[in-house]
């Protein structure tokens, strides 16, 4: 009311100095910029040009020091501890926002400031208790798999009304069995850290409808991959297959190995790339040790468990191999031609709801593009553990895969190969029954050929004997008269002899 009434009466000079106060709590976190208040709406007959706007911080000694200050001539002034990072003279100074910022927001920054506004003979207060928020890990060692972990949501100048909220990645975070929270010393616990644990913690801080908050980056080192706890690997049996297990950057383990716990057995053995035909990288420091099996046989589904060590704690992953028998048969059906059947049998099916059966491109990637968008609607997709698909063309031949759905989500692909030897044989023996009648074609086509040129030479012999009557009886006598000189040549031959 006293606020009111100023600035109703201070315009008629009723009052030759007129006090108005107000008090407010900021929060604001450690290098952000900081935004402390100070309004004074413009009055019909005050010019705000003609304002001086004064920034002290109040020191310990509960002394004010002049933080920045504008005279009516313009001039800006500033405190030699803060330099330029504050600053009040912005666009809406002149409509009565004479806010202070400071950039690089600092611990020392902290405290309480007062704003003076002076219009002529009236003076106007606002203070301002500026607190700095930092969220910070209490814990100096790496934050590994296993270990807990603490942060404290450090306020300057704690207010006794302050309420501290907490978040990871933006959800609101509540007391649990994982997570401990002491609103007394607003600290925060996280117990048994694991990957999922990364991200941004923030903790907000609430003091009569003013807010602000702070963040802090948590990476929690242990496997890289897989993230997961478990995670399971789908193989066809005769198929190499890549268990994975990379450590994060950063790790240095003491000791790394695997371990196979097989299907349907309790016990738990070490494995050794010499006994189990598996290749293990194994080697002190090593942040890759993950497993390759060149290739799967039907004995080796199980748990697979790749562990690490570092200093006193042991964290691990477990791999569960489920293998995958796949049948493929082509047959043949009067009604329906000729049909491939497509079975599966894995060694563990829990979880699996769903089979999808797709042919995709030659050139795609199974993992990524296998859906039936990629090819015709006849390529599939076809449902079920056993399905028979009628082979049209030749299209059908080639690289299938099998998709493993549970409810929610895709598990696992099985490739497939189709080679429809079945068809191309056909279509040659169907044109090998040709190739007699085709030879008897060539013949027939052969001898005609030779008949006609005969009967031509004929034709132009009898044509050329007729425009030339003296040459035919040349052509006959020379047979006689070459004999008869044949005749005498030999009697001559004899008479010699004798």
């Amino acid at each position: 009311m006293f606020h009111i009434l100023c600035c109703l009466f201070g315009t008629l000079h009723l009052l030759h100095v007129c006090e108005a106060s107000t008090d407010y709590d900021v929060f604001y976190e450690k290098g952000s910029t900081a935004i402390l208040p100070c309004y004074r709406l413009p009055s019909k007959s005050t010019v705000n040009r003609m304002a001086v706007v004064q920034w002290l911080k109040v020191n310990e000694d509960s002394s004010d020091k002049t933080i920045w200050r504008v005279d009516k001539s313009g001039l800006e002034y500033w405190s030699n501890n803060i330099l330029k990072r504050a600053n009040a003279h912005q666009a809406h100074f002149h409509k009565g926002n004479y806010s202070l910022t400071i950039d690089h927001l600092g611990e020392d920054d902290a405290g309480q400031y007062r704003c003076r506004i002076k219009y002529g003979h009236q003076e106007f207060k606002v203070t301002v208790n500026l607190h700095v928020l930092q969220a910070v890990p209490t814990e100096k060692s790496k934050p590994l798999e296993g270990r807990s972990w603490n942060m404290k949501c450090k306020i300057s100048d704690k207010p006794e009304t302050v309420t501290v909220r907490w978040f990871h990645n933006g959800k609101p975070v509540q007391e649990s069995d994982k997570i401990s929270i002491k609103n007394s010393d607003a600290t925060l616990t996280i117990h048994n850290l694991e990957p999922t644990d990364s991200g941004n913690w923030t903790c907000q801080v609430v003091s009569n409808n003013q807010r602000g908050s702070a963040s802090a980056l948590l990476q929690v080192h242990g496997f890289a991959e897989p993230t997961s706890k478990t995670t399971t690997v789908y193989a066809v049996i005769g198929a190499p297959v890549y268990l994975p297990c990379i450590l994060s950057s950063g790790v240095q383990p003491m000791k790394t190995g695997w371990q196979w716990k097989p299907s349907g057995s309790i016990q738990i053995q070490e494995l050794k790339s010499r006994q189990h035909s598996v290749s293990i990288t194994e080697s002190k420091g090593q942040s890759n040790v993950s497993l390759f099996l060149p290739a799967v046989e039907l004995k080796q589904a199980g748990e697979y468990i790749c562990f690490a060590e570092v200093d006193t704690l042991r964290f691990h992953r477990i791999v569960k191999l489920v293998t995958a028998q796949v049948i493929v048969k082509v047959s043949h059906s009067a009604k329906e031609g000729r049909l491939a059947t497509f079975s599966i049998t894995l060694s563990e099916e829990s979880g699996v709801e769903r089979y999808e059966w797709v042919k995709i491109k030659k050139d795609s990637n199974y993992t990524n593009s296998s859906d039936h968008t990629l090819a015709p609607e006849k390529l599939g997709p076809y449902f079920g553990k056993t399905v028979s698909i009628s082979l049209l063309s030749e299209e059908f031949a080639g690289e299938w895969v099998c998709n493993l759905y549970s409810k929610e989500a895709l598990l696992g692909q099985i490739p497939v190969h189709l080679l429809l030897t079945g068809m191309l044989q056909g279509s040659k023996s169907e044109s090998s029954k040709n190739v007699p009648i085709i030879l008897i074609f060539i013949c027939l086509f052969i001898g005609f050929l030779f008949m006609t040129l005969i009967v031509y030479r004929n034709r132009r012999r009898r044509a050329r004997n007729a425009l030339f009557p003296a040459l035919e009886s040349v052509e006959t006598s020379t047979p006689s008269n070459k004999k008869l000189s044949e005749k005498n040549c030999s009697q001559k031959c004899k008479g010699g002899l004798n």
